[in-house]
Protein backbone atom coordinates (compact mmCIF):
# COMPACT_ATOMS: atom_id res chain seq x y z
CA UNK A 1 0.00 0.00 0.00
CA UNK A 2 1.17 3.26 -1.09
CA UNK A 3 -0.12 6.86 0.13
CA UNK A 4 1.16 9.89 -1.81
CA UNK A 5 -0.49 14.03 -2.05
CA UNK A 6 -0.82 15.25 -5.42
CA UNK A 7 -2.81 18.32 -6.68
CA UNK A 8 -5.28 17.44 -9.54
CA UNK A 9 -8.34 18.87 -11.20
CA UNK A 10 -12.05 17.69 -10.76
CA UNK A 11 -14.02 17.15 -14.09
CA UNK A 12 -17.48 16.09 -14.59
CA UNK A 13 -17.97 12.43 -16.48
CA UNK A 14 -20.59 13.85 -18.93
CA UNK A 15 -18.44 16.13 -20.82
CA UNK A 16 -14.70 16.69 -18.80
CA UNK A 17 -16.18 20.52 -17.62
CA UNK A 18 -13.41 21.28 -15.32
CA UNK A 19 -15.10 21.98 -11.41
CA UNK A 20 -12.86 22.25 -8.90
CA UNK A 21 -9.09 22.37 -8.20
CA UNK A 22 -7.87 20.23 -5.37
CA UNK A 23 -5.44 19.14 -3.67
CA UNK A 24 -5.67 15.21 -2.82
CA UNK A 25 -4.15 12.41 -0.58
CA UNK A 26 -4.34 8.95 -2.05
CA UNK A 27 -4.14 5.73 -0.75
CA UNK A 28 -3.27 2.94 -3.74
CA UNK A 29 -3.27 -0.85 -2.61
CA UNK A 30 -1.88 -2.64 -5.61
CA UNK A 31 -3.67 -6.04 -7.12
CA UNK A 32 -2.36 -9.16 -5.48
CA UNK A 33 -3.12 -12.45 -6.74
CA UNK A 34 -5.76 -12.83 -4.24
CA UNK A 35 -7.54 -9.29 -3.39
CA UNK A 36 -8.38 -6.99 -6.31
CA UNK A 37 -6.64 -3.56 -6.41
CA UNK A 38 -8.29 -0.26 -4.83
CA UNK A 39 -7.66 3.52 -4.04
CA UNK A 40 -9.37 6.41 -2.12
CA UNK A 41 -8.19 9.13 -0.03
CA UNK A 42 -9.12 13.28 0.43
CA UNK A 43 -9.54 16.01 -1.14
CA UNK A 44 -9.47 19.89 -0.66
CA UNK A 45 -10.67 22.30 -3.17
CA UNK A 46 -7.89 25.12 -3.48
CA UNK A 47 -9.65 28.13 -5.32
CA UNK A 48 -13.61 28.67 -5.63
CA UNK A 49 -15.80 26.21 -4.34
CA UNK A 50 -18.98 27.45 -5.90
CA UNK A 51 -19.09 25.88 -8.58
CA UNK A 52 -18.44 22.45 -7.06
CA UNK A 53 -21.02 23.28 -4.32
CA UNK A 54 -23.64 23.23 -7.34
CA UNK A 55 -22.71 20.45 -9.15
CA UNK A 56 -22.20 18.05 -5.69
CA UNK A 57 -26.66 18.85 -4.87
CA UNK A 58 -26.94 16.75 -7.86
CA UNK A 59 -24.20 13.97 -8.44
CA UNK A 60 -21.67 12.03 -6.30
CA UNK A 61 -19.50 11.17 -9.26
CA UNK A 62 -16.69 12.92 -10.93
CA UNK A 63 -13.46 12.36 -13.19
CA UNK A 64 -9.97 12.96 -10.57
CA UNK A 65 -7.84 14.17 -13.34
CA UNK A 66 -3.93 14.32 -11.56
CA UNK A 67 -0.99 16.61 -12.53
CA UNK A 68 1.38 14.24 -13.14
CA UNK A 69 -1.49 12.49 -15.94
CA UNK A 70 -3.18 9.93 -14.16
CA UNK A 71 -6.73 10.06 -13.96
CA UNK A 72 -9.64 7.88 -12.58
CA UNK A 73 -13.26 7.56 -12.15
CA UNK A 74 -14.10 8.77 -8.14
CA UNK A 75 -17.46 8.73 -5.59
CA UNK A 76 -17.38 11.54 -3.02
CA UNK A 77 -18.78 9.84 -0.48
CA UNK A 78 -18.35 12.77 2.57
CA UNK A 79 -18.67 16.15 2.17
CA UNK A 80 -18.41 17.76 5.71
CA UNK A 81 -19.57 21.85 5.54
CA UNK A 82 -17.50 24.08 7.95
CA UNK A 83 -17.97 27.88 8.44
CA UNK A 84 -15.65 28.83 5.69
CA UNK A 85 -16.92 26.56 2.95
CA UNK A 86 -16.46 22.91 2.13
CA UNK A 87 -13.67 21.18 3.99
CA UNK A 88 -11.70 18.09 3.20
CA UNK A 89 -13.84 15.46 2.27
CA UNK A 90 -13.64 11.59 1.58
CA UNK A 91 -13.76 9.55 -1.56
CA UNK A 92 -13.41 6.30 -3.00
CA UNK A 93 -11.90 5.39 -6.75
CA UNK A 94 -14.56 3.30 -8.76
CA UNK A 95 -12.57 1.76 -11.26
CA UNK A 96 -8.61 2.30 -11.77
CA UNK A 97 -6.39 4.82 -11.67
CA UNK A 98 -4.33 5.04 -14.93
Amino acid sequence: MSTFTVEGKLLLPEDGREIASVVCTITLREPTRSQRGEWHGTLTITGDQREFQRVHLQQGEFILRLSDGHEGRIIVTNVPVIPEGIGTFLFQGSGGLE
